[in-house]
């Protein structure tokens, strides 16, 4: 049988890497800058072939949270074009430069974002980046270390995304503003209807985040290895206190961690015109990208996303797939209540 004819502009990954760092002596002051710069390093050596990185048009990095949120901001100072300063640390010089807005969804918004471009022709490669240096950035803080991550490279770059405000008026008065004040109103609605007592439900997201624990205790780039049981999260102590109830420490995503990420996609024929071998090569089946009412206080209800739902649905319709075909689910795992919800 004769292998079907693929468009030489058909999009695909080709390059990722990840960097977890919680070795680096905090005094050293490494930037999230450098932290992403050496994702993207990694990123093209992944890829191999020969001048990847002279064909990549695009460089987009997600959008910090100290660039976000004040309760993130740097003492430290940052840049003013965080693309920019990771390209300069790369030795590139890009046609454009790219800064998300904020959320969980903008990798795979900046994915479906660039594949679409590629496949018009519109560009030959992108990078995606992100990252975070938020430890070393609290420890310098605290110890009032003479580190500086002000960076003021030369030109613009473009902003993409939804960079609206995430909460209302009424919200910010109530101090609904942050994530740890607004995942556990979706926990509790979720054990409302779902009738559980307080006591199922700590154990059923005991259960569940051990499942979690335990895969994160094999995998180096996890920042918590300890492989947690059930019944040592459901159980309160000092060293796991209640944070927002219902979740306890060891429950709450921990923003405080040194770690960046970078992929590389392009096209099939310049994938082959580079020589990066077809093993290296990962396409895009189908992608979507929806949001629920953008105030919570808003919605229909906090224990469902319609949102998650449709897009799934447009994501398998596009692949030509049904939720039977699909093997492995990566499902976002901040709170138990983001889990819950998707799956």
């Amino acid at each position: 049988m004769a292998s079907p004819i693929i468009d030489d502009r058909t999009p695909i990954l080709v390059g990722c890497a990840d960097v977890t760092d919680l070795t680096t002596p905090v005094e050293a002051g490494r930037s999230p800058f450098d932290l992403i710069a050496q994702a993207a390093k990694l990123a093209l050596a992944d890829a191999g072939g020969s001048g990847l990185a002279g064909v990549i048009d695009v460089l987009s990095t997600v959008r910090l949270y100290g660039d976000t949120s004040p309760r993130f901001a740097s003492k430290l100072g940052t840049s003013i074009n965080p693309p920019r300063s990771i390209a300069q640390r790369l030795g590139i010089t890009l046609a454009r430069y790219v800064y998300s807005a904020s959320g969980g969804n903008m990798p795979q918004y900046l994915v479906n974002h660039f594949a679409e471009s590629i496949a018009q022709g519109d560009i030959r490669a992108a990078m995606i980046t992100g990252g975070e240096a938020l430890h070393t950035q609290q420890g310098v803080q605290r110890a009032n270390l003479p580190v500086c991550w002000a960076e003021e490279p030369d030109g613009d770059c473009e902003m993409v995304g939804d960079s609206r405000r995430a909460y209302s008026d009424i919200e910010d008065r109530h101090n609904m503003r942050f994530a740890i004040a607004i995942y556990p109103l979706f926990e509790n609605a979720i054990r409302g209807a779902r009738r559980r007592s307080i006591s199922e439900h700590l154990q059923a997201m005991a259960r569940l985040f051990a499942r979690f624990a335990a895969v994160a205790a094999h995998n180096p780039l996890a920042a918590r290895r300890a492989g947690y049981s059930a019944e040592r999260l459901a159980t309160i102590d000092e060293e796991n206190r209640w944070i927002g109830f219902p979740y306890t420490r060891l429950m709450n995503s921990n923003p405080y961690v040194d770690q960046s990420a970078a992929l590389i996609l392009t096209s099939v024929g310049m994938a082959q015109r580079l020589g990066i071998s077809p093993a290296k090569w990962v396409y895009l089946h189908g992608c979507a990208d929806c949001n629920d009412h953008w105030y919570v206080s808003e919605r229909q209800n906090l224990h469902s996303s319609p949102a998650i739902r449709a897009g799934a649905r447009q994501a398998l319709d596009m692949a030509g797939r049904t939720l039977a075909d699909i093997r492995f689910f990566d499902l976002y795992s901040c709170f138990p209540s983001a889990v819950e919800i998707a799956s």
